[in-house]
């Protein structure tokens, strides 16, 4: 009977090596969980920031897909009155993000959940996709109208108008924000919205921001 040659050992050593890389591989796709799907419509900037500077390149490891505005998304950017709405009539909703203020009316990210709880640790790194990107447009306003004028499919003077009356100087959903929605919620109401502001992801985001090369620093107010 013919034997087959004997490997030698070195290209033995670098297959073993090899699959040992590929396992491992799978248990961290694995591990990281199904995919999560984030909106990066031309009505959320942060996210056409985010994805124009191919941050977002960042996040394809950990399973987060970037869809069109007004398709079904585990992150969504909604009117923080439509948020409190639907925590209240039993939606488990998180608002972790203050994308906007807009004549005293605050735009949130929010996020079910079970998501939250489940993957504390993702929610925290897309937090702080949104915060870098906050930080970007406060500094680059030119920059967003054109990037806005691009997505949107419009001229400069158009997509100025959709950014004029924003405001992005507050990131965090802390005690500015709990006040405004309590100063015109029902006294029913009122008793929800603690259960949906949560600024815990928005804390670990900066703490990761800031031991970073690039420190960023959160607004408070």
């Amino acid at each position: 009977m013919t034997r087959l040659p004997r490997l030698p050992r070195l290209p033995r050593l670098c297959l073993m090596f090899a699959a040992a890389i590929a396992m491992a591989g799978g248990i961290a796709r694995a591990d990281s969980g199904a995919p999560v799907s984030l909106e990066a419509g031309v009505s959320s900037p942060h996210a056409l920031v985010i994805k124009q500077q191919g941050w977002a390149d960042r996040m394809s490891g950990a399973g987060v897909n970037w869809i069109s505005s007004g398709a079904a998304a585990d992150f969504a950017v909604i009117p923080a009155e439509e948020a409190l709405a639907r925590r209240t009539a039993g939606e488990p909703l998180k608002a972790v993000f203050v994308v906007s203020r807009e004549a005293g009316a605050y735009r949130l990210l929010v996020v079910r959940e079970d998501l939250l709880r489940g993957r504390g640790e993702l929610v925290a790194q897309v937090v702080g996709l949104y915060e870098q990107a906050r930080k970007w447009l406060v500094a680059h306003p030119q920059e967003a109208v054109a990037l806005v004028a691009q997505a949107a499919g419009v001229g400069t003077a158009e997509a100025r108008d959709l950014l004029v009356n924003r405001q992005f100087q507050v990131s965090r959903p802390g005690p500015a924000l709990a006040q405004s929605l309590k100063s015109t919620a029902s006294p029913s109401t009122s008793a929800h919205i603690d259960a949906l502001l949560d600024d815990g992801p928005m804390r670990a985001a900066v703490r990761a921001l800031e031991s970073g090369p690039k420190a960023l620093l959160l607004t408070q107010r």
